[in-house]
């Protein structure tokens, strides 16, 4: 034959996988019908393995189960697209690794929204925004992704797929030369750390043969009383449970669970690698025993430590910390100066390292926000009510450093 003529052939071919694939897609919206009828999932990731796996074993000719899977996904994709167009969220940005997760699972055709935040993700899907949400769970850059983890433990989302997928990394540094790179980490250094970790998925496993608990969850009150009334129903009475709240008194905890006598604040700074303060702040009843475990265990862990002697909401650094940043936050709503101005201002006039706005970026936008509201409730006065421009970021997922964006963006280097 000739190439016209097998190009002929190739047409005939090509009408004649796309009669076959109409015909799919009638059978499919059928199938559509019946899941909305009875509420059933669209996604059914078992279902598309077990087909691809059984055309890969059929498959005698020169397509690869890989060319299988690739051309299968796509079909897929415009079969969940006829049975129920699909808006799937991931973690940002668009072309990153989550990105390509969301593509390899669910195809080039579904509508992807990328979102700055693995608690944005959640919310997404949370309020139907979206249907479903890709977010890491592990990687080998940090191992568990333990912002996914503690999302998990507090939603009532589920894991409905995984996809492992190969990723690579280049080293790259700011330094003109090599000589000034002080510090480089091996994956086999970032191990030796993991040794001393465990990841458990119940309170009953951090409790248990455990005589010291150091909670470290998002800055809100029911959620962290949450936690204290399960850990302290299952706790023996050697153990001392540490909130690591910035602003919450342990004595707002502890009135609400067994075993009051053993709570206390352990606060550590962000990040805490860097910053070596701890804070301990203790209720009227604690025992000596706690205070004093407390402050071997942070100095064993070579901080420097305060101890209070009364409890008062931020305790000494974020007290008088919030008293700064209010201000400034009231300069920046009367349109009297940008932020970037302010924190200028601070530095150069003030002499401090770190400007107001820099400062809640580096130490999260939404402790800042859950905090100011915390109080707003207390009070009711309109002054402690959290500022829109500060809900808006924490909403949007923009909570500083650790999202990459808050007032300011960062780079991760």
């Amino acid at each position: 034959m000739n190439i016209e003529e097998l190009r002929t052939k190739i047409d005939k071919i090509d009408s004649d996988i796309l009669n076959l694939l109409n015909e799919r897609m009638d059978i499919v919206h059928e199938i559509g019908l019946i899941k909305s009828a009875s509420n059933e999932s669209v996604y059914r990731p078992e279902r598309e393995k077990e087909i691809i796996e059984r055309l890969s074993r059929l498959s005698e000719g020169k397509l690869k189960a890989e060319s299988i899977k690739a051309i299968f996904q796509e079909v897929f994709a415009a079969a969940r697209n006829i049975e129920l167009p699909e808006r799937i969220s991931y973690l940002g940005p668009e072309g990153g690794f989550t990105h390509q997760a969301a593509e390899s699972n669910f195809g080039s055709q579904a509508k992807y929204l990328p979102i700055n935040s693995i608690k944005s993700v959640f919310d997404s899907v949370e309020s139907k925004k979206t249907r479903y949400g890709i977010i890491p769970l592990e990687n080998n850059q940090e191992g568990i992704v333990q912002e996914t983890i503690d999302l998990l433990g507090v939603s009532n989302l589920k894991i409905i797929s995984e996809l492992p997928m190969s990723i690579s990394f280049s080293f790259a540094t700011r330094a003109k030369e090599i000589n000034k790179i002080k510090k480089i980490y091996s994956k086999d250094k970032l191990d030796s750390y993991k040794e001393n970790l465990e990841l458990t998925y119940s309170l009953e496993d951090v409790i248990e043969e455990k005589t010291f608990v150091i909670e470290a969850v998002v800055e809100r009150f029911d959620v962290k009383l949450e936690i204290f009334n399960q850990i302290s129903k299952l706790m023996n009475e050697e153990v001392v449970m540490a909130t690591n709240s910035s602003f919450i008194q342990a004595s707002e905890i502890s009135k609400h669970c067994e075993h009051p006598e053993r709570f206390i604040n352990m606060h550590f700074f962000y990040p805490p690698i860097r910053m070596d303060l701890i804070e301990i702040s203790y209720p009227a009843n604690v025992s000596k025993e706690v205070l004093e475990r407390t402050k071997t265990v942070s100095e064993k862990m070579g901080r420097s430590v305060v101890v209070l002697k009364k409890e008062t909401p931020g305790f000494i650094v974020n007290r008088m910390l919030a008293a700064l940043v209010d201000e400034a936050y009231e300069l920046y709503d009367e349109g009297i100066a940008d932020f970037e101005d302010i924190d200028l201002a601070i530095k150069k006039g003030l002499n401090h390292p770190l400007g107001p706005f820099e400062l809640s970026d580096y130490s999260g936008l939404d402790i800042h926000y859950y905090a100011k509201l915390k109080k707003f409730e207390e009070s009711g006065d309109p002054k402690d009510e959290p500022k829109k421009f500060l809900e808006e970021k924490v909403m949007n997922g923009d909570l500083g450093v650790k999202t990459g964006k808050g007032f300011y963006e960062y780079k991760k280097d």
